[in-house]
């Protein structure tokens, strides 16, 4: 009951109350729809490009990232298809750029992201269905290079 009780049904989860009620509510809704974030958000519209595809042909249209938000993806493939979309990832991060991503485990489950030395996120998730959150930099100092001919322990 902790998840369903406790973390989807908040008075502020507008992710289910959208979906509970049809419609957004301006005290229940995502910061991009309040009115106060509207101008910052239509200037910087011209900078959001659209991707349908793998990852990895994502990521080789631009080298500068800043966020790779992977959101629950890494919790369904195995540690080679980690390995695999982070190699194609991670050479077009920024110097300084970030990868996150949100877990239904309470752990890192896989040695392939945990080379990377997340820092668990202490807040739940605004969808309040997973149980963690990480963040951990593309570029970590001295960090193993990931090999997905290796078999994972």
């Amino acid at each position: 009951c902790e998840v369903f009780c406790s973390r989807m049904w908040r008075a502020d989860n507008y992710f289910y109350y959208a979906y509970a009620v049809g419609r957004w509510d301006p005290h229940c809704c995502p910061r991009y729809l309040r009115p106060e974030h509207y101008e910052a958000l239509r200037s910087s519209a011209h900078r959001v490009a659209l991707h349908h595809g793998p990852l990895a042909s994502a990521a080789a249209s631009r080298d500068d990232f800043t966020v790779a938000s992977l959101l629950d993806s890494m919790d369904w493939m195995g540690d080679e298809q980690i390995a695999e979309q982070l190699a194609a990832l991670l050479p077009h991060m920024a110097p300084a750029g970030r990868l996150f991503w949100r877990s239904f485990g309470v752990a890192v489950h896989s040695p392939v992201l945990a080379q990377l030395r997340p820092t668990l996120v202490p807040e739940q998730d605004r969808v309040g269905w997973y149980l963690s959150q990480w963040v951990a930099r593309a570029h970590p100092p001295d960090a193993p290079v990931a090999d997905p001919a290796e078999p994972s322990g």
